[in-house]
C-alpha cells in the first residue's frame, strides 16, 4: 500500500487592497523596490541567468520583476 502524501496548505498572497486607478511604471518599480518580501526574489532574479527551462522562473526586465510560468504545450505566461 502506498502512503498518502501530505498536501501542504497554500499560503495566501498578501496584496495591497487598492493600488489606485492608474499605476504607472515608475510607481510599480517603487512599490516592488520597497517590498521586503520581493527583495529576495529581485536579488535572485538579478543573480541567475534564467533560460526559461524551469516551470517557474524570475526575471528582471527594465527594473521590473516578472514571474514566468510555463503552461502546457510549452506556452509561457507572465
Amino acid at each position: 500500500m502506498q502512503a498518502k502524501q501530505q498536501v501542504k496548505p497554500i499560503k495566501s498572497l498578501n496584496v495591497i487592497e487598492n493600488l489606485g486607478e492608474d499605476v504607472k511604471r515608475e510607481k510599480l518599480i517603487t512599490l516592488q523596490e520597497h517590498d521586503p518580501i520581493l527583495a529576495k526574489f529581485m536579488k535572485e532574479a538579478e543573480q541567475k541567468q534564467n533560460t526559461g527551462r524551469a516551470e517557474v522562473y524570475l526575471k528582471m526586465k527594465d527594473e521590473i520583476l516578472y514571474i514566468y510560468f510555463k503552461k502546457f504545450e510549452g506556452r509561457e505566461i507572465s
